[in-house]
C-alpha cells in the first residue's frame, strides 16, 4: 500500500494549470483486511473514473507478474525439496541396508549407532515433507486467488463540489452582512451629511 502511495503520489494535485484525474486516497478496507479501496479525484468524473480504471489494469498487471514470480520460486523451492527428500529417501535405504550387514556380522554398537542415523534422517525427510506440504499450499492459494476488481470504478451519485444548502447558508450569511454594513455605511453618511448641513447653517 505504501508503494501505491509513493508511485501515484497519492492526495498531490497537479502543479501546473492542467488538472489531471489523481489517487485521492489509498486506504485498507474496514470490513477485510485483503482489499484495499482507491479513491481518484479530477476535474470531470468521467476522467477520473477513467483514470481509476487504468490504474487497476497497471495494478492487476504488476501484481500478476509478482504474483507468477512467486508461483515460480515457490516451484523451484519444490523441486529442491522434491531433490532433498528423495536423496534423504536413498540415504536411508543405505543406512538401514548397512544397518542389516552390522546386524548379521554381530556389531550391535555399529547397528545401533547407524539406526540412530537412520532415525534422525527420518525425522529431518519428516520435515522437509511438512515443508512440501506447506509451499504446495502455498501454491495452491495463489493459484486460485488472483487479484480482481470487487467493484468497476464508478461515478459517484453526489458531485463531491456541490453543495447547494451550504452554499445558499453562506450566500445568505454574506448578503446579511453585506446589508447590515450597507445600512451602517449609508447611516454614517447620513448623519454625517447632516451635521454639514447643520454647521453651515
Amino acid at each position: 500500500m505504501e508503494r501505491l502511495r509513493e508511485v501515484y503520489r497519492v492526495g498531490e494535485r497537479s502543479d501546473g494549470s492542467v488538472n489531471p484525474p489523481f489517487l485521492s486516497d489509498v486506504r485498507i478496507s474496514k470490513q477485510a483486511k485483503n482489499f484495499i479501496i482507491l479513491t481518484a479525484a479530477g476535474p470531470e468524473p468521467e476522467r477520473a473514473r477513467d483514470f481509476l480504471q487504468s490504474v487497476l489494469g497497471r495494478l492487476f498487471t504488476e501484481h500478476e507478474a509478482l504474483r507468477e514470480q512467486a508461483l515460480l520460486a515457490s516451484r523451484m523451492q519444490i523441486d529442491l525439496l522434491e531433490k532433498q527428500i528423495d536423496r534423504f529417501r536413498s540415504d536411508v535405504q543405505a543406512l538401514e541396508r548397512r544397518v542389516q550387514q552390522a546386524m548379521r556380522k554381530g556389531m550391535a554398537t555399529g547397528a545401533m549407532t547407524l539406526s540412530l542415523d537412520k532415525n534422525r534422517l527420518i525425522e529431518q525427510q519428516a520435515e522437509l515433507e511438512q515443508q512440501r506440504i506447506r509451499i504446495r499450499a502455498e501454491i495452491a492459494e495463489g493459484e486460485s486467488k488472483p487479484t480482481r476488481a470487487i467493484r468497476d470504478p464508478s461515478l459517484p451519485s453526489t458531485t463531491a463540489g456541490s453543495r447547494p444548502s451550504l452554499y445558499a447558508f453562506i450566500g445568505l450569511v454574506a448578503g446579511l452582512a453585506a446589508g447590515i454594513l450597507a445600512v451602517l455605511i449609508f447611516e454614517f453618511v447620513l448623519v454625517v451629511r447632516q451635521k454639514q448641513a447643520l454647521l453651515k447653517q
